[in-house]
């Protein structure tokens, strides 16, 4: 269960709790998320035929963040009315030069969904990003730390931010994502390595005053490798939604 993922990622969170009491202070913050999309796909992989809520809250302290996600299935047939998905996740951020980088742990359970199995498990993570310019470039490494242990899934990809007044921003970004045959035998049912999807989504982030915001946003998933075509039985997903934000 979830909290056996929860007591894989101990030691990990822990050793991030003690690094963060040697940081310098700064001012606690928090927030919370209400994300209505169309459609929950989460790694190129659909988790809903439908729409659904997507709940979060969050608080960081001292660089390290503590972050509760959630998935609430509204239109599907048999899981409507559910959490189909739950996160809790850990990140610290340091600045090293230029890059900001970004390493945490996090546990989640899914529960069944079409050909894809129920699991809980626990993940170790690292997100290095930076500025070129006008640009942003990123990578995303994680590695399975308990139910498929060994698993992993990574992407890299550009963002660019434009601002539109005092309170408006559109950010754009594309990325391409692969993953390792543990990983697509686990979650698609292909064992192979390949690269999976490639990721092209824009959001227009409207701040309507010193707290609360909106977001309207919509992403295109491409899937890549034919096999995961064939596996999903679809050329790629297109996901559009809103998030209404609370930040303290």
């Amino acid at each position: 269960m979830l909290l056996a993922a929860l007591r894989a990622c101990g030691p990990l969170v822990l050793a991030m709790c003690s690094v963060t009491r040697m940081a310098s202070a700064q001012s606690p913050t928090a927030g919370a998320d209400v994300d209505t999309v169309s459609r929950y796909v989460w790694r190129g992989v659909p988790y809903s035929d439908g729409a659904t809520v997507q709940p979060s809250v969050w608080k960081s302290l001292h660089g390290l963040t503590l972050s509760l996600w959630s998935n609430l299935v509204v239109a599907d047939r048999i899981d409507r009315g559910h959490f189909n998905h739950l996160f809790v996740a850990a990140i610290y951020r340091t600045d090293a030069g230029r890059l900001t980088i970004e390493p945490g742990v996090q546990a989640w359970h899914t529960k069944a969904f079409g050909e894809t199995a129920a699991v809980t498990t626990a993940e170790g993570l690292v997100r290095v990003s930076g500025d070129v310019g006008a640009l942003q470039i990123f990578t995303n490494h994680t590695v399975d730390l308990q139910a498929y242990r060994g698993a992993y899934i990574g992407d890299a990809g550009l963002g660019h931010r434009h601002a539109i007044g005092r309170r408006t921003e559109l950010v754009t970004q594309l990325a391409v994502s692969w993953a390792t045959a543990r990983y697509n035998s686990a979650y698609v049912g292909v064992a192979k390595s390949a690269i999976n999807y490639a990721s092209l989504s824009g959001q227009v982030a409207i701040r309507l005053d010193d707290h609360w915001s909106l977001r309207p946003h919509a992403e295109w998933q491409p899937i890549i490798d034919a096999a995961i075509r064939r596996a999903l039985q679809s050329k790629g997903f297109f996901i559009a939604g809103v998030a209404v934000s609370l930040v303290d």
